[in-house]
């Protein structure tokens, strides 16, 4: 059972390692362009947060330093925990099409991306037995252990239209994007028991899980391991009087078809181990991993229950609802809003308040107050500046503290935004 523990451990550790993200929304990337416009933008961003671990303690695990008990102690178990993380970066260009596709109000886009996504949710039996060992719990329940990691380019082709009415400004939009899946984990405990009677006179463990892969052997960027198609939805109504609008997005709702060289396993099974007294999952000073790849629960646990095939895996579609008030009157932008993943184990919908004055045509500083998602209330600000009229030039952060502060910490974001616009000069 310390070899299945383990390897769902370094699981979890590659996941860490590789994974980076969750941007609030670019609400801006949405708004129509004027006749004669085109902008070409480049884009990214980080986001990682956690309702239980803080930042010192994730930053211990990537950079493989030991976690001594003060470490672990710092850590807010939850009953129910979660830990998730994204990023994409993203290049994109659009252009009013009106001459070119002979229909009105309409902006034709494409866009090549980068994507991570992943997240994990745990109980608090997972994480005492996997950071302090069956010495100190008797009786653990690991259900409900969930591991997703993704890792896909994408290009998208997107279209909108602007329809007049009296009052309104009414804009539908859509996208089809093609997927390059290169690299996936996923993971599910259904059922885990890890009993221990005595000081480890006896260890006995039962296990219900499923583990699926993309390609092992294959997964740089330019492997080719699965292929998908997924479809993004917008429609916006801007008020011609006040210029309020309201924002509703679908994005990626879609999937990865993953090749036949992927791995597959399904299984339902008990083990039983006399004497095994485990201080310390993490200390690898118990055996050499020549030992660990011969022994036999190894061999149970993995090569056994394995197999290759094809499978899919959903993307995380995001929902996404906004409204923007412009206030003329003091010069100044307020977004508030709210978004939610489905197919993932974010626990909550991410909302939000950002207010955004501007303090001259081309400076504007953004403050943001949000709860939610994978942790609690975050702080945000930045800065958006344009210079010579067309070059425009974004820095966010949702949680800013996260940079600072990173023993109270639960949180960390970053986007980096910048756009050129082409034709007319942005207003």
């Amino acid at each position: 059972m310390k070899n299945t523990l383990l390897l769902i451990f370094l699981l979890l550790s590659s996941m860490l390692l590789k994974a980076q993200v969750l941007d609030v929304n670019n609400y801006r990337s949405l708004v129509k362009l004027n006749s004669g416009q085109s902008e070409l933008i480049a884009d990214g961003y980080f986001y990682t947060a956690s309702n239980s671990l803080n930042l010192d303690f994730l930053n211990a695990l990537y950079n493989g330093d030991f976690i001594d008990n003060e470490l672990k102690q710092s850590v807010k178990l939850n009953g129910d925990n979660y830990f998730g993380a994204e990023s994409a970066y993203n290049f994109q260009y659009r252009f009013r099409s009106d001459s070119l596709l002979k229909i009105s109000n309409s902006t034709l886009s494409f866009s090549l991306s980068n994507n991570y996504f992943s997240n994990i949710a745990f109980n608090d039996d997972y994480f005492t037995l996997l950071f302090y060992g069956n010495s100190a719990i008797s009786e653990a329940d690991l259900s409900g252990f969930r591991l997703t990691y993704l890792n896909y380019q994408k290009f998208t082709l997107g279209f909108s239209k602007t329809f007049e009415t009296n009052k309104l400004n009414i804009t539908t939009g859509i996208g089809l994007s093609l997927l390059k899946g290169q690299k996936f984990y996923s993971m599910e405990i259904n059922n885990g028991h890890f009993n221990t009677v005595g000081q480890g006179i006896s260890v006995d463990a039962s296990m219900d899980y499923e583990f699926n892969s993309s390609d092992t052997s294959n997964f740089d960027f330019g492997d080719f391991n699965g292929k998908g198609v997924a479809t993004n939805f917008l429609l916006t109504f801007e008020s011609k009087t006040s210029g309020n609008t309201l924002f509703v997005e679908f994005n990626d709702l879609g999937s990865i078809n993953w090749n036949d060289q992927s791995l597959q396993i399904a299984a339902d099974t008990s083990f039983a181990f006399n004497g095994q007294d485990i201080d310390n999952l993490l200390d690898y000073s118990f055996t050499s991993f020549s030992e660990l790849n011969e022994d036999s629960m190894r061999e149970d646990f993995y090569y056994s229950k394995a197999k290759l095939g094809e499978t899919s895996t959903k993307l995380p579609a995001k929902i996404g609802m906004y409204y923007l008030f412009n206030i003329d009157k003091i010069n100044t932008e307020i977004l508030v809003g709210g978004q939610n993943y489905l197919f993932s184990n974010m626990p909550t919908p991410y909302i939000f308040a950002r207010i955004k004055p501007k303090l001259k045509r081309e400076f504007s500083p953004i403050i943001q107050m949000a709860h939610g998602g994978y942790s609690g209330t975050q702080l945000g600000l930045g800065i958006e500046k344009i210079f010579f009229n067309r070059l425009k030039l974004h820095v966010f952060s949702s949680h800013l503290p996260g940079f600072f502060q990173s023993e109270n910490t639960y949180s960390q974001q970053i986007r980096l935004s910048i756009s050129y616009r082409f034709g007319d000069i942005i207003q």
